[in-house]
């Protein structure tokens, strides 16, 4: 009798778990199952199938570019700092943050565009 009751709270236990993503990428996700379930031939798709189908369409550059993305504020801060000290040949921050606060800064972000490919 024990060993039917091991058995049953073995096959009970899920490994499932959750993921929080918000109310508009769901809503694009079922909305997106939906279609794709509407079609003839075979069976129903699920979430984690589709999601798993999705991760193996993952490639280094599409992965680069999600990461750009991302870079904003203090870290594209950073960057540009950094291309600073290479191109002027100086460490000194007090330069750098006098440099920002110029009107030559708008130009050399511009001509610096590829700062994003430091990373």
């Amino acid at each position: 009798m024990e060993k039917s009751k091991s058995k049953n709270n073995e096959k009970s236990k899920s490994t499932n778990t959750t993921l929080s993503v918000g109310a508009e990428t769901r809503e694009k996700v079922v909305s997106r199952l939906q279609e794709i379930n509407k079609q003839s031939v075979g069976g129903n798709i699920t979430v984690r199938q589709y999601i798993e189908f999705l991760m193996d369409l993952e490639t280094p550059e599409n992965l680069k570019t999600l990461l750009k993305s991302s870079i904003r504020g203090k870290t594209l801060n950073e960057l540009y700092k950094k291309r600073f000290f290479e191109k002027f040949n100086t460490q000194s921050e007090d330069e750098f943050y006098s440099f920002i606060w110029s009107d030559k800064f708008s130009k050399f972000k511009k001509e610096n565009r590829d700062v994003l490919e430091l990373f």
